[in-house]
């Protein structure tokens, strides 16, 4: 019997909060009462009523048209608009609502494995940060938004020039 057990579930504020689960072979470990609580908080939630997940689905699709839209106005204002960062969630989101190199003209990005290359399925280019300055846009859409506050402070020579940014989530805003 090659069955899973989930033995013990962290919750952590990282990332809008996350949950680490712990796995071990069927029956190698003791199970933690972190799981029966957290098993137990998601019946209460309801988390897996037809109900629920067909609210949820509404949410994420009203989301995207919402995000879409603003994104496609810029555009029709001949807005430039690139990314900052190219995390797995941000390429997530670009493929979700089809952003392509036809909204966002390139991402920067810190990671040099990452420079020279294209998102994948989207093909928006990857470039080095020094790119910004040399090339600079109306927007910024902030791909890890979950880092809003320190990237917005180490860009604000941005902001002062007139600059706008752009977080995705939770709910896309401006500032």
């Amino acid at each position: 019997n090659f069955g899973m057990d989930v033995f013990d579930v962290e919750k952590y504020n990282i990332h809008g909060t996350s949950i680490r689960i712990f796995v071990c072979f069927k029956e190698k470990r003791k199970i933690e009462e972190g799981v029966k609580r957290f098993l137990e908080l998601e019946d209460e939630k309801g988390i897996y009523k037809k109900e629920k997940l067909d609210e949820f689905s509404d949410k994420v699709k009203s989301h995207k048209k919402y995000f879409l839209d603003l994104l496609m106005e810029l555009k029709k204002q001949d807005k430039k608009i690139i990314g900052i960062s190219a995390p797995a969630k941000g390429n997530t989101l670009l493929q979700y609502c089809g952003i392509n190199s036809g909204i966002i003209d390139y991402i920067t990005d810190n990671a040099p494995g990452k420079q020279g290359k294209y998102t994948p399925g989207t093909h928006v280019p990857i470039v080095p940060p020094a790119q910004l300055k040399k090339n600079t846009p109306d927007y910024i859409l902030l791909l890890a938004w979950n880092y809003a506050e320190s990237i917005i402070e180490k860009e604000k020579w941005f902001l002062q020039g007139g600059g706008k940014f752009i977080i995705p989530i939770p709910e896309p805003k401006i500032i």
